[in-house]
């Protein structure tokens, strides 16, 4: 229930960000950001998948939207991305 609840606050927050200036240099809209903020873990899956596919650029920008929507983005970056992820300037 408090997870439920934590989700919920964090989309709420997300969508207040999905305005934010960084976002702006990224080729989202904000109601692609919003969309992606419901489900963190498959944004997550898409960032990993650009990465693998030597998509840098656009894994970059992926990230870089994350970082700036999802309130617990760095707990939420799994083990196998945060080598990666820490190259990635915030």
């Amino acid at each position: 229930m408090r997870e439920q609840v934590r989700e919920r606050e964090a989309l709420g927050a997300a969508a207040s960000r999905a305005e934010s200036p960084l976002l702006a240099k990224t080729s989202l809209t904000p109601e692609e950001v919003r969309a992606r903020a419901s489900d963190p873990d498959a944004w997550i899956a898409r960032i990993r998948r650009l990465r693998d596919e030597g998509q840098t650029v656009a894994a970059v920008r992926e990230l870089a939207a994350f970082r700036a929507t999802v309130a617990d983005a760095e707990r939420r970056v799994p083990s196998d991305l945060r080598e990666w992820a820490a190259t990635v300037a915030r």
